[in-house]
């Protein structure tokens, strides 16, 4: 099971959420972004989901950067 804990080696810093969003997910899939706009993820990242589109793609923040990614590569932490 993946951890909504991000390990050691993810973070050198402690990220600042964006000011508003849905919820916390983590990835369980390694995802390589296909589009400028897409996030590229990897197993275990946590994202900030700040919106869901009705198509399968969310848009969220990591790392400092916001973008989109496949809605089933993710489950939410709450």
């Amino acid at each position: 099971m993946t951890s909504c804990h991000p390990s050691l080696h993810q973070w050198t810093t402690t990220p600042t959420p964006p000011p508003i969003y849905l919820e916390k997910v983590v990835a369980l899939y390694n995802y390589d972004a296909s589009k400028p706009d897409d996030l590229s993820l990897s197993d275990g990242d946590i994202i900030y989901l700040t919106h869901r589109h009705d198509d399968g793609w969310c848009e969220g923040y990591l790392r400092g950067k916001s973008g989109f990614f496949p809605q089933n590569y993710v489950q939410s932490c709450g």
